[in-house]
């Protein structure tokens, strides 16, 4: 669906918003360099999805924050862009750089 192999599971948690789900899969080991056929990293796909909550969970989990999607755009970037402040506000708490 999202094309992702075997992350396929943790990126539908992730569009799904299943924050319980997406705590399970992170329970196993997690590329958080894979980048999904649309261009998405997990944490600029969780951004882009707008859950500050499973941005959390993967921040914590050790997803680099300073990773660029194929959009060349950060997590941070990316939500700023969209307007979602909860999650802005979730990368700045987990170390972004705003610069």
């Amino acid at each position: 669906m999202f094309g992702f192999n075997s992350s396929e599971k943790l990126y539908k948690a992730i569009s799904s918003c299943d924050a319980a789900a997406v705590k399970d899969l992170l329970a196993h080991n997690v590329d958080f360099d894979k980048i999904n056929d649309r261009g998405y990293t997990l944490l600029t796909f969780a951004s882009y999805i707008g859950n500050a909550e499973i941005v959390r969970l993967l921040i914590n989990k050790g997803a680099p924050l300073e990773r660029y999607d194929l959009q060349g755009e950060t997590a941070l970037l990316g939500a700023a862009r969209r307007g979602s402040t909860e999650v802005v506000r979730a990368l700045i708490d987990g170390g972004a750089d705003m610069e």
